[in-house]
């Protein structure tokens, strides 16, 4: 049995910053250190999301519109200098639990209720 956060912070969110971090690269020129910088994380991290050695389950989100234009938009915001890093950080929790709650991405094995996690967000 898996808890609500394991699937967020597991699987959702090293699926949807692998997404963001070639969205960033492919369609706004950016460089890995730069991407890094805005999404508050290392360039060796980027690299890994990069190569989709983290995020194994891309193409769930990938298959899904309303998942991928959340993407594209608050990658728009990024890449605009329109967002902090301190505040991307926020907003990519806040997708990854819209993405569970939708179920876009879901696990049979997730504990059955539908109470989005408060810790997070304290």
């Amino acid at each position: 049995m898996k808890l609500y956060c394991e699937l967020v912070v597991g699987e959702v969110l090293p699926a949807l910053r692998a997404l963001i971090t070639n969205e960033l690269i492919q369609n706004f020129g950016m460089t890995q250190t730069e991407v890094a910088k805005r999404l508050g994380l290392t360039q060796p991290a980027i690299s890994q999301y990069r190569k989709y050695l983290r995020g194994e389950r891309v193409r769930e989100l990938e298959k899904n519109k309303k998942a991928m234009k959340i993407i594209r938009d608050f990658s728009d915001e990024i890449a605009g200098e329109k967002i902090s890093a301190e505040n991307a950080v926020e907003r990519i929790l806040q997708i990854s639990h819209m993405i569970v709650n939708e179920r876009i991405i879901y696990d049979k094995e997730i504990i059955q209720h539908n109470i989005p996690c408060e810790i997070c967000f304290k």
